[in-house]
């Protein structure tokens, strides 16, 4: 599956590693701490105290990431249309306008061909609806 979903593989190799790293490692060094008694606990009680809060936070407020995604989706389109601001002209100037002007004289003949088969098909339509009527 991972040959051919790349995607899911990448995935499913980023959350291993996350957990590798966030668990796994701190939990093997814990149990070491517990088991020798040397080294000073400070730092592994303080880890799984910041550890546990982070999750707590993450996942009691996954909400405020989606609120915040759409936050800003609603601004960047606010942003766009607002009269004071233009910013979809400012996207389209700044950047959209010049690619535009130098692909156009390379997509412009499949333009015709394409527009030619419509014509085409839009002519044989209304025969076929002429004789049908």
């Amino acid at each position: 599956m991972c040959i051919r979903d790349r995607g899911f593989c990448t995935y499913t190799c980023l959350y291993l590693a996350q957990i590798l790293i966030e668990v796994i490692v701190p939990l093997h060094k814990t149990v070491r701490f517990l088991g020798s008694g040397i080294e000073n606990p400070r730092l592994w009680i303080c880890y799984w105290l910041f550890y546990s809060l982070i999750l707590t936070v993450w996942s009691s407020f996954s909400f405020l990431r989606h609120f915040l995604v759409y936050l800003f989706r609603a601004i960047l389109c606010l942003w766009m249309y607002h009269e004071d601001y233009q910013g979809a002209l400012f996207l389209y100037d700044g950047l959209l306008h010049r690619q535009i002007k130098s692909i156009t004289p390379m997509i412009e003949p499949y333009y015709a061909r394409i527009m030619g088969v419509f014509d085409a098909i839009g002519g044989k339509t209304k025969e076929v609806a002429a004789k049908t009527k």
